[in-house]
């Protein structure tokens, strides 16, 4: 897994703009599928099939992902140049998630169909993204089957079993238009690459290490410190799959001579369990801490996925840093 590290800025515009038009316009008709393409996890080869998963299995958290339309799409692509060009009216001017739904999400009234739809396959929808490009829905191994019309099979990988769609999920025509593709209908999680590479010494222990303050010199940083540019009242989400010990963390700025700062730690789900993960969680402490290490003023927003059900950290898990980093942007 590679660590992501993201400031928010969620898209932006003063200008107005007209009220999308519905996308669906027909019956949702389920006599009438159209296969998604390329929505098949690699890991789900024949040669580690076992065969069908039990068809009362509950699967979390399955999501029905939109994309904007060809004119919304066209719209997105000049409000990002625009959002980039210093001349532009709109250079750094952001929208909210509201207001990126109203322009480049599915309408509400198609947001109201498609769950119609799917409660009518005998799902509990669980959530409408703010965006109004994702609906999240849990249901079982057999009625995901009969409403994609594909098998969810189980499969050895790496001496660990995880279900995964056998072939390519199908949706009804009416939606072909508007569905990018159905995620979580396999429980694959990302795994951590963290690697230890250090080149520098101390002159203390003889190990290895590289500071903040190692950091600023290199690459110069310190001529913006000096400038008072520290990433005063700017703010950084970090996204992780672990929880991480706060002591860690202010055990790192203190050591590297930087003042004390909590980061705001956002759970997802709210009712899941907040768990240590080994390796995912030293992966999120160095995005943690490295983070605001170099942005030492800034405020750190961590965002990360807990355990739900039977899940473990090394096994199955429903939730994954995927699921954080969508949270987060769509908050």
């Amino acid at each position: 897994m590679r660590s992501w590290k993201f400031i928010l800025p969620l898209l932006a515009s003063s200008l107005c703009f007209a009220a999308q038009s519905d996308r669906i316009t027909s019956p949702i008709d389920s006599s009438q599928m159209v296969p998604l393409q390329g929505d098949v996890h690699g890991l789900a080869q024949p040669r580690s099939d076992l065969g069908r998963t039990d068809g009362g299995q509950l699967i979390r958290g399955v999501t029905l992902v939109f994309h904007p339309s060809a004119a919304q799409q066209n719209d997105l692509d000049n409000l990002l140049a625009a959002q980039q060009d210093r001349s532009s009216p709109n250079y750094h001017r952001w929208l909210t998630p509201a207001q990126f739904a109203n322009r480049f999400g599915m309408t509400k009234g198609d947001i109201s169909r498609v769950v119609s739809w799917l409660e009518s396959q005998g799902f509990t929808v669980t959530s409408v993204a703010n965006s109004r490009n994702q609906i999240s829905f849990d249901g079982t191994a057999a009625q995901i089957e009969a409403a994609f019309a594909t098998e969810i099979h189980n499969y050895l990988v790496d001496n660990e079993i995880h279900f995964a769609n056998a072939s390519n999920p199908s949706i009804p025509a009416a939606l072909a238009a508007s569905v990018l593709s159905i995620g979580h209908l396999h429980n694959f999680t990302p795994k951590p690459r963290l690697k230890v590479q250090a080149h520098f010494t101390s002159a203390q222990s003889g190990a290895h290490f590289l500071s903040p303050g190692d950091f600023a010199t290199i690459y110069h940083v310190d001529l913006l410190y000096s400038a008072g540019i520290d990433a005063t009242g700017q703010k950084i989400a970090i996204v992780g799959q672990s929880a991480v010990n706060p002591t860690d963390l202010s055990n790192f700025r203190s050591n590297a001579g930087l003042t004390a700062k909590t980061p705001q730690f956002i759970l997802y789900p709210t009712n899941s369990i907040s768990t240590h993960c080994s390796g995912d969680e030293g992966e999120s402490d160095l995005d943690l801490e490295w983070s605001g290490g170099v942005a030492k003023n800034a405020s750190i927003i961590f965002v990360y996925a807990g355990l739900v059900g039977t899940d473990t950290c090394t096994g199955h898990r429903t939730y994954t840093v995927w699921d954080a980093l969508q949270q987060a942007v769509d908050n």
